[in-house]
């Protein structure tokens, strides 16, 4: 039933066209336009709506198992096993250093040459757990300062970070984690060192009294 209302919505279809076209129509084409009735029409709609919704939902399916599995691929390459190892060239380092020195001072453009020659000399274009590891041991003796371990390391770990967008890997970002300063605890100084006793009091205020006195400081302010 569907398919022959199917048909005869096609050859209605062509046979307007048709009177639109010429003006003219046979006996036959005028049968079949006095045969056609609305249920025809809405089986057609019908048809179409289910063949719309088919296309989508199909779509929807490709569309989700291709996101799952890029987001596979993604961890998979995020997974660092001790023996992975990636690589850059000595001319991407120095393109990366051009970069980061526009618009800096003298100051910061030494401490850009001497992070990316500490980071070429630990690695020598390896990046690998081991490589990354003798990196951040070298800063870490080297330097004793915290802000220079962080403008060091930082430097290499920015310098993943631009690895992974220009070879669309982000395999790089995960070498970062071998990078991280060690935690450090902060010492809480109290306000003074001295320990405040009676005794120290009652001579503080006899020092002030002899200060009145004498007209050293204001009667009423040591009060």
């Amino acid at each position: 039933m569907a398919e022959d209302a199917q048909s005869k919505i096609r050859k209605l279809h062509n046979i307007v066209e048709k009177l639109h076209n010429s003006g003219r129509l046979t006996d036959a084409e005028k049968r079949i336009i006095a045969s056609t009735s609305k249920q025809d029409v809405l089986i057609k709609q019908a048809l179409e709506a289910q063949t719309h919704e088919a296309e989508k939902w199909d779509l929807e399916k490709r569309q989700v198992a291709a996101l799952e599995h890029w987001v596979q691929l993604q961890q998979e390459r995020q997974h660092v096993e001790p023996n992975n190892v990636l690589s850059f060239t000595k001319d991407e380092l120095d393109r990366y250093v051009a970069h980061r020195k526009q618009g800096l001072a003298d100051k910061s453009l030494d401490w850009i040459n001497r992070a990316s020659r500490a980071l070429w000399d630990c690695t020598k274009g390896e990046i690998s757990h081991t490589s990354m590891i003798e990196l951040r041991t070298f800063v870490l003796e080297k330097y004793s300062s915290v802000q220079v371990h962080k403008i060091v390391l930082g430097f290499a770990a920015a310098f993943l970070k631009h690895l992974s967008i220009i070879r669309f890997d982000t395999s790089y970002l995960s070498f970062a984690a071998f990078l991280e300063l060690p935690k450090t605890v902060r010492v809480r100084k109290g306000i003074t060192g001295r320990i405040v006793t009676r005794e120290y009091i009652s001579s503080l205020f006899k020092r002030i009294e002899a200060c009145a006195e004498n007209a050293q400081i204001d009667a009423q302010k040591s009060c």
